[in-house]
Parts: C-alpha cells; structure tokens; sequence
C-alpha cells in the first residue's frame, strides 16, 4: 500500500477571521459618539487615564473647542458613534420587554432601572440576566457588548435592525438565525470569535491598547477615546496642543501644526468646457497614499504586526493583508467574505492614479461629497458616460447609477449591503459555481440566465466580448485553488503581467506551487517597485529549495516595510543555520525579531501560539515547541491544528505515544473535527493498525466532503483492504465534488494502475497531462 503523506505543521495567520464578518465592520458603518477620556474594557479596575495618553494622545475633548466646524461634522458621523456606554441617549433596541424567539431558545430585552439587560444562555448553556456595558454601531444595524471575566467584551449574536420600518428595520434578528452555536464553540457569543478585544476594538476605539496577558488569559484593554476620535486618523494632538500656545514665529517654524502625519487632500479633478480633464494642485499620489494608509489600517481584512499601530506609518509596516484567496474574495477578485474595501481599491485603477478616500468621501462626515452620478462625473465625462448609449438603462434609475454595474454590492449581517471598490468593467465572474454569471448584472437579474447576461454585455461592447472576458488572473487562481494542472505556469504568466494590480499579482505568488518556471517568477517579483508583490514573493518563497530561497529572500529580509521581511523571515526561518550567509544573518535576526513580535501582538489566539511553535521546531527546540503548542491548547481547547500539530512534532520526536494521546485528547475536545479523525487515522496507518485507521479514514472523508485530500486517501486506505471497487466508487464521488484535483486524479491512476486496469489508467493520465490519447 502507497505511504500517505502526514500533516506538516501548518502556518497560521490571525487575520480577522470569516467569523469576524459576523462581528467587526468597517468604519465606514459603526457608530457612537462619547465624552473624551481613557476607560478600561471589562471587569477589573479602570485603567490609568495618564499611561492611556502617556504616547502623545489627548483626547477628542482637546480638539473640539478650536475644531468646531469639523467637529460639528465629525459628531454626526459613524466614526463618532462606533461605540457608546449604554444608555438612554445611545441604546436604539426596545428593551421594553420585547423577546426573540427561535427554535430552542427565546432571548428577552428588558429595562431594570437605568440598566440594559439581556436575557439569554450563558458561557454555561444556563439561561441568565446579562448587563449591556456598550452599544456598538447604530445603523443599518446595533450590536451590543457584555462584560465577561478577564476584562473580556463580548458581542452578544442579537442584534437592533435599525433601519426605518418600511425598510424592513425596527426588529430584533440573530445573526446566526439558521444554526444558533451552543455554548463552549466558539462562534457562540461568549466564545473567541465574538471577542471585542481582538476581533473589534483596534478599529471601534482610538490609540486602543488590547494589553493581553497570557499567563492569565486576560485583558486590561485601553483606549485615549472609545470612538474613532481625531487622533484616530491624525495621530496624537498633544505636540500640536503645544504648537497652539506658540508665538506667531513659534508656529511659523512648524509647517506641520504639532503633527507628524500631513493628511493632504488627494488630487482633485474638474472639467474644462473643452471637455478636457485637469487636476488641482493639490496634494499628490504621495499624498494621496499617504492618507489611504490611515483609511487602510481599518477598512481591510488584515494582521495586526505590531502591538502599537499608529497613523502615520505606511500600512504594510502595521498591517499585513489578506490577499484573495477562497471565502474572502472571488477568483476574479470580487468581494466574497467580509473583506471590506482595501483588497478591492487595491485592484482599482483609481488607486493607481492616486485617488484618495477622500475624493469620494468627506473626511468628517464620512458622507460621499456629491449625490449620485455626479460623483464619479469628478473624473468621467456626464456626456460620455452618464447616459443610456453607455449604461443601457433608463435615464435617473438606480440600474443607470454608475454604482450599480461598476460598484456591485453584498450583503453582510443581515441587513448591511456594501459595495465593491475596486471600480471594475463588468465582467463575468470566475469564483463560484456560477462562474459565468456576471456578477454586477446578476445583482438585479438573477432570474436571467447567465449566457443572457454575458451576451447583452458582449452585445454592449460591440461584440467584441470585451466586456465578458474575466480578468487574466481569475482561471489562474481559480486552477490553483482547484489544485488542478498548469496552474504554476498559469499563476507565473499572472505575476509577470504588470498590468495586473500588485494586489491581484501578490495573490498569485501567495499560491505560486513549484513549477519549472517558479525560482525566475519569484526572483523577479522579489526586486518588484510593489511592496504588496514583494511581500508575495516572500511568501513564495516555501516553493523553492533552501539554496535558492536564500539567494532570493536574503535581500528581503533588509525591505523597507516589516510585511515583507517578516513573511521573509517565515520561511527562511526553516533554513539550516550553516548554510545561512553571514552576510545577512543580522538582518535575520532582526526581521526574525519582529515576526516574533507579530506573533505576540496576537498572544490572545491559538494561532499565533502554533505559529511560534513552528518556529521554534524548525529551529531546532522541541521543548519550546511543544510549550507554545500547549498554550495555544489553553486558550482554545477545541483548536483542533493546535491537536494535529503537536501530534505531528511528537511524532518527529520519535513519540507516537504522546502523538496518539494528542490526537485522542483532540477528538474529546473536538469531536466535530474531520482533520483529527484523519490525523489519528494516519498514525494507526504509520503504525500498522489499518482496521482502526479505515473507520477514522471514513469519519474524515465524510465530515470534511469538500476536502479532496481526505477522499483520496480514505480511497487508498480502502484499496489496502481489497476494495478496489469501493476505493474507485468513492474517488468517483469526490471527483464529482472537485474535478480538477490532480491529488484524486493521480491517486486513481495509481489504484487502476495496481489493480491492472490499464487503459483507465492511460485514460486518465492523458486527461491529466493533455496528452493525446
């Protein structure tokens, strides 16, 4: 019987997670306004207001009374409502006794005094009163927070519909209405995955400090305001405070008013009579990039690097994003999970021309600064564009709004549609089953089939097809997610064409496999003028051999901005010491200091512990490993890669006992897991015991039917029986599920090959190869 791979220690990145799409929201749709100062979040005492404001930061309360026009602006805004204690001001839910029922439970709103309570089941599964300390957003929708021990905020999963009622709003929802999670997983409210402090706060507060210990997995959160305040995106005011109570020469000698972060305007575009386009002196690309960074840090799906983010600095020195990848985006780019608008700005041609935020936006008020078409009419000519020969619809309807087929829009929540920034043609979307359904025209014509919609946008473009083309990177990413042949060189041709975005073009390096063509590929996207193409080659990097990884990701390791080095560091961690250059090992050992930290500044979750654990094994100390693996298992149980990954460095200790007992304790702790009954079926394999592999094997295969890999292998388990017509029925059945998997396909080459069904086999191998048959 052919050996099975085992479950290599795997990277994990604590980005926002999917679960966050449920939980934490864009700036652009949070809500509350607050008195100026420094509170605590949860039990325990308040936190020191003077070590809150000891880096600079004043408070909003410092601002208001010179910045009365702006804060005038600013109060009305959803930044200054993104959090609010709960009170009769800020509270928008009827608590007057109202419930919400579903099948099982009833949750009840109620008002005791000046106090907010919800009824509902605990951490323990047992019914209880719980206090609301703070509303969280206010349209389209309110959420609410509950102080849990160890400092802890935890958003409750009812939630205030707060639209108007002929909208469908002034209604209590679950936000998990069709499976409510139970108490003790995590997605339940009072799990991790609803955790204020990690998941929220850093984007709902100002200068907001999570202060995690993980000795006691607690926290003494602060922050200088609990709404996105002023120095959210200037930075701190106390230098410019200063900087007021200067004499006119004082002040003359500071261009910058105190502040070390100039937010310019981005460049402002008018028209000409001639029809010609020109653009205001103001600000610059520069500039312009300058002030997304400080939009960034929250409008995107990232990793926190730094346990002390600031404006001011360029977002990949803070922030490392999610790029796209399945669940997050379509393979065409299209935002799929909760993503918010960096990745798809990032893909726009407008980025590329320096738009800021701001051309669109009002700072303050967050509003768009014109109604309608007329916003766009800032840079696209009304008499070419804002007309039914272009848009194809009647003149003033919402399907003739540029929005509508440029911006297409989801809905998350329930109840809060957003719209995709990155401004593109409408095309025909390539990362879903649908994949020839245009995704902008599909969002008012579902009834209509997908070939009709792409021939009216074949027919619009002159049928040319021009306008149904999908973009160049969509198949390729799409073979690589589908794990099926040529997509190495389909994803090398992506990234060498530098009229893709960085974003898309660091999205394939991210999933580059080894290829005949790959050291080039990566060589070149290393020394790319784009950061974000960079950081994916260093990602790339763990396609290549050691002695080529060196060669190519050493330099990377010296970049400007700390995504790079420390994704750099990642994989030439895993390099032999003696075969590592003197040369660069001191900028080793700072890019490798810094992934640490990264690690660290989220010490609050499993992952980030199972990522130093990987560290620490392929550096050479077990102990260390098996120590970060245990605390990654304290703080989440149920994480069944914290399971499977400390089996696997038991079993690289030669300790297949203790390997055993960790998978076994998984399962007890995870009993759902698909992964821990295929980890644990791998080693009864390894050791000989396929009777108690096989039913393991099979649990595997059908708690996980998406996973191809746990098809295959239950496949070649049930071939070492002498089932060779099952073992083929099944792969059959997976091969339904997933087509393009070169791993199902060459496992069924292999069994039809050993069981002497020849020509099957060459028939496969020819559609695997494209060889003629």
């Amino acid at each position: 019987m052919a050996a099975w791979p085992n479950s290599p220690m795997r990277m994990m990145r604590p980005t926002r997670s999917a679960y966050a799409r449920l939980l934490c929201r864009g700036l652009a749709w949070i809500a509350a306004l607050v008195a100026a100062g420094a509170g605590a979040a949860g039990a325990g005492p308040a936190a020191d207001p003077v070590a809150a404001q000891s880096a600079g930061y004043v408070g909003a309360a410092a601002c208001l009374g010179c910045h009365r026009e702006q804060a005038g602006r600013w109060q009305g805004s959803d930044h200054a409502k993104s959090m609010l204690p709960a009170d009769a001001t800020s509270v928008l839910g009827d608590f007057g006794n109202a419930t919400l029922t579903l099948p099982g439970s009833t949750t009840r709103f109620l008002r005791r005094g000046e106090r907010f309570v919800v009824n509902t089941e605990g951490p323990d599964g047992t019914r209880a009163d719980f206090d609301v300390r703070y509303t969280f957003g206010h349209y389209p929708l309110q959420q609410y927070l509950v102080a849990l021990p160890g400092g802890r905020l935890q958003a409750l999963p009812v939630a205030w519909d707060s639209r108007p009622r002929d909208a469908g709003g002034q209604r209590w929802f679950h936000l998990y209405a069709d499976a409510p999670p139970k108490a003790g997983e995590p997605l339940h409210w009072s799990g991790r995955e609803q955790n204020w402090n990690f998941m929220c706060a850093s984007c709902h507060s100002t200068r907001l400090r999570k202060n995690h210990d993980v000795a006691t997995d607690s926290f003494r959160s602060t922050w200088s305001d609990i709404d996105v305040a002023c120095e959210a995106c200037h930075g701190p005011g106390a230098d410019h405070v200063a900087w007021t109570q200067r004499d006119d020469s004082g002040r003359a000698a500071d261009p910058g008013h105190g502040f070390a972060l100039q937010l310019a305007n981005g460049r402002e575009f008018s028209w000409t009579t001639a029809g010609q386009r020109i653009a205001t002196p103001r600000g610059d690309a520069a500039g312009a990039r300058r002030q997304n960074d400080v939009c960034f840090a929250c409008h995107a799906r990232r990793q926190e690097l730094v346990r002390d983010p600031a404006p001011g600095r360029p977002f990949l020195d803070d922030y490392l994003p999610t790029l796209i990848e399945p669940g997050s985006y379509l393979a065409d780019g299209h935002i799929d999970g909760e993503v918010f608008e960096y990745g798809s700005f990032m893909q726009s041609r407008m980025q590329q021309a320096g738009v800021a935020c701001t051309n669109c936006h009002d700072p303050h008020t967050l509003k768009l600064k014109l109604p309608g078409n007329a916003l766009c009419a800032q840079c696209h000519r009304p008499e070419a564009f804002d007309t039914p020969a272009h848009h194809h619809h009647a003149e003033a309807s919402e399907a003739a709004q540029c929005v509508s087929c440029h911006m297409p829009a989801k809905t998350y929540m329930g109840v809060d549609r957003r719209r995709d920034h990155a401004f593109r043609v409408p095309r025909s979307a390539a990362g879903t089953s649908a994949d020839a359904t245009p995704v902008a025209c599909s969002q008012c014509h579902a009834d209509l089939p997908a070939g009709r919609l792409a021939q009216a946008l074949a027919d619009w473009a002159g049928n040319t097809g021009a306008a149904t083309t999908t973009t160049p990177a969509a198949p390729a990413l799409l073979a690589a997610w589908r794990n099926a042949p040529g997509a190495a060189p389909a994803l090398a041709a992506v990234t060498a064409d530098t009229r893709q975005a960085g974003f898309v073009r660091a999205s394939a390096l991210a999933v580059l496999p080894p290829g005949a063509n790959t050291p080039a590929t990566v060589a070149n996207a290393a020394r790319d003028a784009d950061p974000l193409v960079r950081a994916g080659a260093a990602r790339a990097l763990a396609a290549l051999p050691p002695a080529t990884q060196i060669d190519i990701g050493a330099p990377l390791l010296a970049d400007p901005l700390r995504a790079v080095r420390i994704e750099a560091a990642r994989v030439l961690a895993a390099v032999p010491p003696q075969q590592f250059p003197a040369a660069h090992a001191p900028a080793f050992a700072s890019a490798l200091a810094e992934l640490v930290d990264a690690e660290l500044a989220a010490s609050d979750r499993p992952e980030s512990h199972v990522n130093l654990a990987r560290l620490h094994a392929v550096q050479g100390r077990p102990d260390a490993a098996i120590a970060a693996l245990r605390t990654a298992l304290r703080l989440g149980p149920a994480f069944a890669p914290g399971w499977i990954n400390l089996a696997d460095l038991y079993h690289e200790l030669g300790r297949d006992a203790d390997s055993e007992a960790a998978l076994r304790d998984g399962r007890k702790a995870a009993p759902d897991s698909g992964a821990l009954a295929h980890a644990l079926g791998l080693l009864y394999v390894r050791q000989g015991r396929r009777a108690q592999a096989l039913p393991l094997l099979r649990e595997a295969a059908e708690r996980d039917p998406a996973n191809p890999r746990h098809a295959g292998v239950y496949a070649l388990a049930l071939e070492a029986t002498g089932d060779v017509p099952r073992a083929l029925s099944e792969l059959a059945a997976a091969r339904e599920r997933a087509p393009d998997d070169v791993f199902l396909r060459q496992t069924q080459i292999a069994i039809e090959r050993r069981a002497g069904r020849l020509a099957d086999a060459a028939r496969h191998t020819a559609e695997l190869t494209g060889a003629p048959r």
